[in-house]
């Protein structure tokens, strides 16, 4: 299980290192709710919803401008949604955040 997160891991920041978004949203204006934390480019969120029959859960990373990049299971293209939608589509159970701030916004961009 350990090697699929970080292979997911990988993914992520190989794809989301391609991405490049304009925003004037800064993290201070979305806490994610049921935390005290507010959302910041390089946090890895985590649930417990299905996206396929294989997984019994899901993460995704936040960008540098408040939106989520996924792959929703083997085969898929990666998906970016606004945080708040895919907020509304997914129960956030936990997230992860670097200690690093730049490996952080490395990883958000």
């Amino acid at each position: 299980m350990k090697k699929v997160f970080e292979v997911f891991i990988s993914v992520f920041l190989l794809v989301s290192g391609t991405l490049a978004f304009n925003s004037s949203k800064t993290s201070a204006s979305t806490k994610y709710p049921g935390k005290k934390i507010y959302a910041k480019a390089g946090d890895i969120l985590i649930t417990s919803k299905k996206t396929t029959s294989f997984y019994t859960g899901h993460a995704a990373i936040v960008t540098d401008n408040l939106h989520v990049v996924e792959i929703a299971g083997p085969k898929k293209h990666p998906a970016i949604w606004s945080l708040s939608t895919w907020l509304k589509n997914y129960k956030l159970k936990n997230v992860v955040r670097l200690d690093s701030t730049s490996a952080a916004k490395k990883a958000g961009k």
